[in-house]
């Protein structure tokens, strides 16, 4: 009988004023390869949020290979880098990078896992990347690397030195 782990990737951007503490939003999972990405802007209030977006997240084609090398001890690398870019192409099974990147990947600022679902969290200070974001992605290395997840907004953020970001990927293997 051969095993068919399925992964639900779900990303959440969400954006905070720069004083702020950043507040744990849950949200729903799509099945298969694709997850949801939601972003939330909040103002000077950050229980209520000024607007909440979401978006399909696709696993992409050398995320699953990568997963499939780390499953057979190939590769080592783990999930540990967010990357943000202007572009707002849809997300496609082929891409190895966000478009038009904005600055240089971050590294997470917490990773951890529940049961089966794996969350990748990080957190972008007022004065990184900032620019309107377009897409995001989650992958193995500061440059290079393998890309897992990328999604782009149906409707891209602005992040300024007005305000902080957290992207949170939680990945469910079923």
């Amino acid at each position: 009988m051969k095993l068919k782990p399925q992964i639900k990737a779900r990303a959440i951007a969400r954006e905070f004023p720069a004083n702020a503490f950043p507040l744990k939003i849950k949200g729903n999972y799509i099945r298969d390869q694709f997850g949801h990405l939601a972003i939330t802007l909040d103002g000077v209030n950050p229980i209520e949020p000024i607007r909440e977006i979401m978006n399909a997240n696709m696993f992409v084609t050398v995320g699953k290979a990568w997963l499939g090398d780390v499953m057979i001890g190939v590769k080592a690398t783990t999930l540990s880098y967010v990357g943000v870019g202007s572009g707002v192409t849809a997300p496609d099974a082929g891409d190895t990078d966000v478009e038009t990147a904005i600055g240089a990947r971050h590294i997470y600022t917490d990773r951890f896992r529940s049961s089966n679902i794996v969350t990748v969290s990080t957190f972008f200070a007022s004065g990184d990347n900032n620019g309107t974001w377009g897409n995001v992605g989650l992958f193995t290395a500061v440059s290079a690397g393998d890309m897992f997840c990328h999604s782009t907004f149906a409707a891209p953020i602005t992040k300024s030195v007005a305000n902080t970001q957290t992207v949170d990927f939680d990945l469910t293997i079923t």
